[in-house]
């Protein structure tokens, strides 16, 4: 068995307790999906685990083909994964699944539609201003990327505050149905395609009044929707 640590900490390099310790400890930092997802197995039969923490910086970058260690490592990662700090990061942005749809109505007036990964984020007024060259131009990509990200940004926040205020009000089994639904639209899923219209209304009651959640009337809303799918 093989184990190497290329980068575990801040400064030298550190024992992979520290590591485990620090997953106990800090938050993972989500962009890091977009590298392997923390995880990676690799074609020369290593495993590879690589990324760093959010608010404190640990870099780690571990390569081993020990079984019990790949297992242990993996799980408290993942562990990791599941905590609302981890879980209300925005996921991080695909430039590549983003297309910018352009439209010119005059040589001063046009659109542009978004659509990230084959959905339509809104069709928004173009700016087209006269270049230095003498060229009427648009914004370019970079603008429209970070208007796609500010969407993206709000409608995941938007996400999480449907699922957490379900969590106030809804059967843990249910709970875990609709953060399925979640993970499988990340940004942004239909609040009523995954829940019930009895459901949706405690929800977004919920939302309205957070204060609520602990009242008498949401206990028989708990107590019925509970019956109700038991």
């Amino acid at each position: 068995m093989t184990t190497e640590i290329l980068s575990n900490g801040s400064g030298s390099v550190q024992p992979l307790e520290a590591l485990f310790a620090r997953l106990e400890s800090d938050t993972l930092d989500r962009s890091f999906e977009a590298y392997g997802n923390f995880v990676e197995e690799c074609s020369n039969g290593m495993t590879s685990f690589f990324g760093n923490f959010l608010t404190y910086s640990h870099v780690f970058n571990v390569m081993t083909d020990d079984a019990d260690l790949i297992e242990r490592l993996t799980a408290a990662i993942r562990r990791n994964q599941q905590s609302a700090d981890y879980l209300d990061q925005t996921l991080p942005f695909d430039c590549n699944l983003l297309t910018i749809e352009r439209k010119r109505f005059s040589v001063t007036q046009g659109e542009v539609l978004l659509t990230y990964a084959g959905r339509s984020l809104g069709q928004f007024g173009d700016k087209i201003e006269l270049t230095g060259g003498g060229v009427w131009r648009g914004h370019g990509d970079r603008e429209w990327e970070d208007t796609a990200r500010k969407i993206l940004a709000r409608e995941h926040a938007a996400a999480r505050e449907v699922f957490k205020a379900a969590q106030a009000v809804l059967p843990s089994t249910r709970v875990a149905e609709i953060f399925a639904a979640q993970k499988a639209a990340p940004f942004g899923a239909d609040l009523d395609a995954t829940m019930s219209a009895e459901e949706a209304r405690a929800v977004r009651a919920v939302q309205m009044h957070p204060s609520s959640a602990g009242s008498a009337t949401f206990r028989s809303v708990l107590t019925a929707l509970g019956a109700a799918r038991g």
